[in-house]
């Protein structure tokens, strides 16, 4: 099974380029031969500067380590196409290097030591750095002085220091969200409010450089001084700027095949660019990035928008950065470069090829029969050593099945291995194999294997659903909610499909609501720090057109934020190790910051309703969780309370675990227009109604409180107790969210999931005084037969649809 995608295998703390083993046994002449970006036509670059760069390595570096200055190529792959230099020791423990650039480049680079193996640098926390940036600008800062703080995964016992600040648009007034913050190779993303926070940074001067991911804002730097256990507050004011109409117009190479689209793959979030290093050590989706149209005269051509002065760094492919992008004539990969001139411009670019090497393209066909009205989308994943991000397969001349053809870069490897898949994690694989295993499919670059043909009868991506409800519905008023609430994850891809999907949730489910449910990251619970991490978070743009999409589609919106504590949500509670009170000052501001952020969105975009809370975060609310919970507690919810109400203005719901309902202060509930109880379906219908009846009816009858219930149940056998049964163990469901959810011992067992949902339905419909029901855990993307919660294509779907469209007939 594939393991790119939505659940990750590896924490962020830990994360680096997969690739490492390409790089070193196969790319040493890629990386080591310094070559500079192919320019357009002459005026779209200006003057070359030279930038001098000083660096500090750490003292206990061997006297004889080399060390080098990498400028990363972001669209191949942040250690793939590498521009490497070495430096010279200029004195003790300093070493030093002249490299000249375009003026208004922003270049992305880093320091690593050693030729082979090469280790990059570390930051204070034992992280590898992505890379630092910098802008070369006329009467600028000609000459760089860094730090290299480690070359270790070990975290420092240092005295460190934090920078905070706050990015304003100088027109409206308002805070700028989605633009990145570098300080040293260490990153944060500005909120929707316009707020960063850099932790744990080593004391000194640095070089503050702040871009943003659309190109909108003219990158700005500054030089910011850290002082040891303090923090260093800035206020920058930015203003956008205007936008022309750029064309790109390419002639593709000789043995380029007409079934294939053209991407146009760049530095900007447009051009496919997610602003990390994800699992695979990519940093290009290519579903994300457009496609050139083809003319009439065989070339390609493609009109964007874009910002005056963007340097703009980008390539011309048929599948992403690294796989089937185009090539020098002598083969090697190449990144292109431009300045955006003030006036609409038609940049006219040649592709020399799309080989590497002289192996022989291999082109894979695939014919499925899928017993589906539509013809979905099919995506190739290969894997040379890891799996890498999916690739969109193109259509065949007769548009009767899917076609791939890979030229490059075949000279690397000597077997790939493959899968063909349903979606773009590549979370269900089509299975090739004629005994239905899922052993890896694998073809030869030797030019042995030239053509690959599957021909394949899949089962139907829609299942047989027979099992509907027949019993008689009570009618609800229009402020019942009926709804879903989407699985919190988050991969770049999603955005290619979500509004195409989003489309279907009223046909399939009946559902009057959707709830988004969207993540930010804690990777270290020692200092609780909560922040938007590229690649792995939703930005702020992203989820506000999820939100117009959801909008769009008649459907009403909730927006429920939560965060993804690696590696798991007790983990990394046991992980905090009876935290004091700084640390729990720390915490509130943190979460304050993050529930903050996306107030301002869910009041900008006009979201009817936010949910807080969930048993994720209880341990800082219930007495007793963590015995050092402060005794202040009541006050600082009040206070978060308090400041969401001064920025939002719809309905604001608290989440609780049944589970925990009892421990709350009922006037606690009175600050909330309704709430949202959290439960685990079992076949116990005696238990589930006493506890609606003697739990759940006092506080909606005494308190007027609206209860909405949030349910959930795997399609899996041995669940009926609220937990999965496998042998001696009762598994929770929260790892049954998972997509492709299994266990092996355990079958599939939908009508368990449909029977366990129509008997929830059918006490709600005798219980007036509930408000709603939320089916949670919906896998947006693709419908799939599998083990999870989700009920996306499987028979309880029907069931809710039944329910709900007899609740409420109409849509508003």
């Amino acid at each position: 099974m594939s393991t790119t995608g939505v659940f990750k295998t590896k924490s962020i703390a830990q994360r680096s380029c997969l690739l490492c083993f390409i790089i070193l046994a196969t790319l040493t002449s890629c990386i080591y031969q310094p070559s500079s970006a192919i320019q357009p036509e002459d005026g779209f670059l200006i003057d070359q500067y030279m930038i001098t760069f000083f660096v500090t390595i750490p003292p206990n570096t061997s006297r004889n380590a080399e060390i080098y200055l990498d400028v990363v190529d972001e669209m191949t792959g942040l250690n793939l196409n590498q521009v490497r230099y070495q430096m010279q020791a200029v004195s003790e423990n300093v070493y030093s290097v002249e490299v000249a650039f375009p003026e208004n480049s922003l270049v992305k680079y880093r320091y690593a030591m050693g030729s082979f193996p090469t280790t990059v640098e570390h930051d204070t926390q034992g992280r590898p750095i992505q890379y630092r940036t910098l802008v070369t600008q006329k009467n600028g800062f000609m000459i760089t002085r860094d730090t290299v703080s480690s070359w270790t995964e070990t975290a420092l016992n240092l005295s460190l220091g934090r920078l905070e600040g706050k990015l304003v648009d100088t027109q409206s007034g308002s805070g700028i969200s989605d633009l990145i913050v570098n300080v040293g190779g260490v990153i944060a993303v500005t909120s929707a409010t316009g707020v960063f926070l850099l932790e744990n940074l080593l004391p000194g001067k640095y070089l503050l450089t702040i871009y943003s991911m659309d190109g909108r804002y003219a990158p700005f730097q500054q030089e910011a001084i850290i002082a040891p256990r303090s923090s260093t507050p800035v206020e920058i004011f930015l203003s956008a700027r205007q936008t022309v109409p750029v064309t790109f117009l390419v002639t593709p190479p000789s043995e380029h095949n007409p079934v294939a689209p053209i991407r146009l793959v760049g530095s900007t979030a447009e051009l496919g660019n997610v602003f990390a290093e994800l699992p695979s050590g990519l940093s290009v989706i290519a579903i994300n990035a457009p496609v050139l149209k083809p003319r009439d005269d065989g070339n390609y051509s493609l009109t964007l928008d874009l910002p005056v002065g963007l340097d703009l760094r980008y390539k011309y492919t048929m599948g992403d950065g690294f796989w089937n992008a185009e090539r020098r004539a002598d083969g090697r990969y190449l990144s292109r470069q431009m300045i955006v001139p003030d006036d609409p411009v038609t940049v006219k670019d040649t592709i020399s090829s799309w080989n590497a090497g002289d192996r022989t393209p291999i082109r894979i066909e695939a014919q499925i029969q899928t017993g589906n009205a539509s013809k979905p989308q099919i995506y190739l994943q290969l894997n040379p050593l890891t799996w890498m991000e999916p690739l969109p397969m193109w259509v065949t001349d007769d548009e009767t099945g899917w076609v791939y053809e890979l030229y490059s870069p075949l000279n690397l490897f000597s077997s790939i291995g493959y899968q063909l898949c349903w979606d773009a994690q590549c979370i269900q694989p089509i299975m090739l194999n004629a005994s239905g295993g899922e052993e890896i499919m694998q073809f030869a670059t030797d030019g042995s294997q030239r053509l690959i043909k599957h021909s394949i009868t899949a089962q139907s991506i829609q299942p047989d659903k027979t099992e509907t409800s027949r019993i008689s519905v009570h009618s609800r008023d229009k402020a019942f909610v009926t709804g879903v609430e989407l699985l919190p994850y988050y991969h770049p891809s999603l955005q290619s499909v979500f509004e195409e999907q989003i489309n279907k949730i009223r046909g399939s489910t009946s559902a009057h609501w959707v709830m988004l449910s969207p993540t930010w990251v804690s990777v270290e619970p020692k200092t609780p720090f909560f922040q938007h991490v590229p690649g792995y978070s939703i930005s702020a743009r992203e989820l506000s057109s999820e939100i117009v999409h959801t909008q769009a589609a008649g459907l009403h919106v909730a927006i429920f934020p939560s965060i993804d504590m690696q590696p798991n949500t007790a983990s990394w509670w046991q992980s905090a190790d009876n935290p004091d009170f700084d640390w729990w000052l720390t915490w509130f501001n943190r979460y304050s910051a993050f529930i903050n952020h996306h107030a301002q969105i869910a009041e900008n975009q006009g979201v009817e309703a936010l949910y807080i809370g969930g048993p994720q975060i209880s341990p800082a609310f219930l007495k007793g969780s963590i015995s050092s919970l402060p005794d202040s507690t009541s006050d600082y919810w009040q206070d978060l309370v308090t400041d969401i109400r001064k920025t939002y203005s719809g309905e604001l719901v608290w989440v609780v675990d049944s589970a925990e309902i009892n421990a709350l202060d009922p006037s606690w509930l009175d600050y909330f227009d309704a709430i949202y109880v959290l439960m685990d379906l079992q076949s116990s219908q005696q238990q589930t109604e006493k506890f609606l009846d003697t739990v759940l009816f006092p506080l909606a009858d005494k308190n007027g409180q609206q209860i909405i219930l949030g349910v959930r149940y795997p399609s899996i056998q041995n669940a009926e107790k609220g937990c999965i049964q496998l042998g001696e163990t009762c598994l929770v469901f929260d790892g049954a969210e998972s997509p492709s959810y299994a266990i092996p011992e355990l079958a599939i067992d939908e009508h368990a999931q449909a029977k366990m949902y129509d008997e929830i339905c059918a006490m709600v419909d005798n219980r007036a005084w509930i408000s709603g029901l939320i089916s949670r855990g919906y896998y947006l993307p693709y419908e799939i037969q599998d083990s999870s919660t989700s009920l996306r294509g499987k028979l309880a779907e029907d069931i809710i649809s039944h329910w709900f469209s007899h609740w409420l007939p109409a849509f508003p």
